[in-house]
């Protein structure tokens, strides 16, 4: 034993040092190559500190108010939102007037062809065929749907009445009946108005609903009379309960804190019943009580004094009190968490974000909600732009610029994790867009275009996976961290216009007999978009060829549709499979019952490599399919993609006859390829210190699994 160590004693010292290094360099940590341990951000501190604050008071209003009941009842302090909501309304029944028209603009024949293929409804001779008159006015509208959402307005009432009274000269005090009202809108369809309702035609409308208003009520309740006058206050301040990590932004070298989408507002407005008890001054006092007065018409009286208190205390800018107080105070308040002197607190209202925290409440993300985002997000981005294009404090302004950005980032990554309108797919970067295209069903050439422009290249070289010119506006790099997460809401986005039946605008047309006309025959081959009769004896057919708008779409896919957890399995797979053959021809090589073999000439022009990963963990649906189908992507003198092996004479001429990849797509699908074989070429090929180092690196962080990132060298693990 003694001999045998003396005549290895040079090797177990070299085994002994390259242990103590190991051990040395993992005691060490040099650049936190083995992990940084915990570190705590300034930030951090300071966002959990402020929320235990919840509320913070910065300004008061202290008034006095005088209402009575009668006032109560009409609540003069909604009649802004009332006009706003009452022109909007108009707005809309001229909207859904003009659709009438444009529906009777249509030619009879075709109206009727159209209900004959539809759903049936009584009495359809009337709301179809027949012209439009004040008895079917009504019926022709309740049709076309386009009155259901009006006629719910509470407003709708008052406003119909009163456009009576108007049109007819009829005293304030008449009430029309159905026939009336009938006649109202056809008089408005036959002689639409120009424009909306003008100021002093609201003002009319106002004087007559609060007429009416009145006349509504009970002779018990009008002989009640009571007068109160409410003293209190209204409070107003920060809220910081959902103040989130991104939301302060605290540079220490100039002692300034910037609080992001964090704004003052109304906290809380009371009337206590001593508003000074020392002083015996009551919050409530009544000055009048007349009549059957009950408990409920003084909490009624009461309430409205305090929306009238608020209502002044708006007046009386109390929101711009409480920000400029705020700001003294919270840099009081920061100067002792930080134990440094804070100069400035900036408040920025970010109405993106703020916006976005509305949106999030209802764990749903609807259209409107997304047009809204989407304005806010341009808004946005260009006040970041500004900012990083600012010559005076460029530092600062920059930095600033920086964190803003990442609060953008942080809250779009919040809403992607939502669901969209009817829940198939997450709120994204295409969201509205597609909803947009799809409205009509149809996608235009302007529309075809701007698919085509959306489609990025992408770049798959050891030098960066990114897209090739990206979007003038840099939205995509807010919304997406590689190119793979918008290849793949891209591609779902095409399937979902497919699978909904959105078609190409290239149409063409023939005139076929009426007798022999079945639209059923023709759902196999085509989509049938319109008919129209031209005689008794011909019908003139607009239709789509299916097969065409499939490859339409298929020529918009991105080739790949890969899931990055699918590429680190292969990339650090363990086993050996059969990586690599001699290549002359693709009909030489071994048939595979898994993977699919790959040749490039680029890459290497000796060997084809053996890909074992399935078609469906690479290739969208269409693309496996096909490639399971007819054996093979594509074959040429440079380039294959396939399964290898002779195929029947029969299939190969099969094969042929379907669409081939486009010269793009087979370069991406190279390119993607070749980087995959790259990246598993250098995690096979890492020498002993680089994976002692890689094990040491996972022993000492945590123990999920390494993260495969697709960054500036290319597909990597860290």
């Amino acid at each position: 034993m003694i001999g045998l160590l003396l005549k290895n004693w040079r090797s177990i010292i070299d085994v002994l040092l390259v242990i103590g290094l190991v051990i040395l360099l993992f005691w060490w940590n040099p650049m936190k190559i083995f992990g940084g341990g915990l570190k705590l951000e300034d930030t951090a501190n300071l966002v959990t500190e402020v929320n235990q604050i919840r509320e913070l008071v910065t300004a008061e209003y202290y008034g006095e108010v005088i209402t009575s009941i009668e006032e109560a009842r009409l609540n003069p302090l909604e009649e802004d939102e009332i006009r706003k909501d009452v022109s909007l309304l108009y707005d809309d029944l001229l909207a859904s007037l003009q659709h009438l028209r444009d529906y009777q603009n249509i030619p009879k024949e075709q109206r009727v062809d159209e209900y004959r293929e539809g759903e049936k409804t009584s009495n359809w001779r009337r709301k179809v065929k027949h012209e439009v008159d004040s008895r079917n006015i009504q019926d022709k509208l309740d049709y076309l749907d386009v009155m259901v959402e009006i006629q719910s307005d509470p407003y709708y009432q008052p406003l119909l009445e009163y456009l009576w009274r108007t049109i007819d000269k009829q005293e304030k005090g008449e009430i029309p009946n159905g026939r009336d009202e009938e006649a109202t809108l056809f008089s408005i369809y036959r002689n639409p108005p120009f424009r909306t309702m003008s100021t002093p035609e609201m003002d009319k409308f106002m004087e007559d609903y609060y007429f009416h208003l009145q006349e509504t009520i009970s002779r018990r309740e009008s002989r009640k009379k009571l007068t109160m006058i409410g003293r209190g206050w209204v409070k107003a301040g920060f809220d910081f309960n959902e103040l989130g990590p991104e939301s302060i932004v605290y540079y220490e070298e100039s002692g300034i804190v910037h609080l992001i989408g964090i704004t003052p507002k109304i906290l809380n407005a009371d009337i206590n019943p001593w508003f000074i008890p020392e002083k015996g001054i009551p919050g409530f006092q009544i000055l009048d009580e007349r009549g059957p007065v009950n408990f409920h018409d003084a909490k009624r009286v009461k309430q409205y004094c305090i929306e009238k208190l608020t209502v002044q205390a708006y007046q009386a800018k109390i929101l711009q009190s409480a920000q400029d107080q705020g700001q003294e105070t919270l840099k009081n308040f920061f100067s002792l968490l930080t134990d440094r002197e804070i100069s400035q607190v900036i408040f920025h209202s970010n109405p993106f974000t703020t916006f976005a925290r509305e949106a999030e409440k209802d764990e749903l993300i609807t259209y409107a909600e997304a047009y809204m985002l989407d304005s806010l997000l341009g808004i946005e981005i260009h006040h970041i732009d500004s900012l990083n294009r600012t010559v005076q404090n460029q530092s600062v302004n920059k930095g600033f610029a920086k964190d803003s950005r990442r609060v953008v980032e942080q809250t779009l990554y919040n809403l992607g994790q939502y669901p969209y309108q009817n829940g198939k797919r997450n709120y994204g970067v295409l969201s509205k867009l597609a909803t947009d295209i799809a409205e009509d069903s149809i996608i235009d050439k302007q529309e075809e275009q701007l698919l085509q422009n959306l489609r990025y290249p992408v770049s798959f070289n050891k030098v960066e996976w990114a897209f090739i010119g990206e979007d003038s506006t840099d939205r995509l790099s807010y919304w997406v961290e590689n190119p793979l997460d918008y290849c793949r809401a891209y591609n779902a986005m095409i399937t979902d216009f497919m699978d909904h039946g959105v078609i190409p605008a290239e149409f063409d047309t023939t005139v076929i007999s009426s007798d022999s006309f079945d639209p059923e025959k023709y759902l196999d081959t085509v989509k049938i978009v319109d008919y129209v009769s031209i005689d008794q004896e011909s019908i003139r057919l607009v239709y789509s060829y299916k097969e065409h708008t499939a490859a339409f779409y298929h020529s918009l896919y991105y080739p790949f549709e890969v899931d990055l957890m699918d590429l680190g399995e292969f990339i650090a797979s363990k086993q050996k499979p059969q990586d690599s053959v001699a290549y002359s021809d693709y009909k030489r090589l071994p048939p595979i019952q898994k993977g699919f073999w790959f040749y490039d000439q680029r890459l290497n022009g000796q060997y084809a490599y053996h890909i074992n990963m399935a078609p469906d963990q690479l290739f969208p649906t269409h693309l496996a399919d096909r490639l399971l189908k007819q054996q093979f992507l594509y074959r040429s003198d440079t380039a294959y993609l396939g399964f290898g092996g002779a195929m029947p004479s029969e299939m190969d001429s099969a094969a042929v006859l379907l669409h081939p990849l486009s010269l793009e797509n087979v370069t991406m699908l190279n390119n993607i390829i070749t980087a995959l074989l790259k990246a598993r070429k250098q995690e096979r090929n890492k020498g002993f210190v680089q994976k002692t180092t890689d094990w040491l690196k996972s022993r000492s962080s945590s123990k999920d699994q390494k993260t495969l990132y697709v960054g500036k060298k290319g597909i990597q693990f860290q």
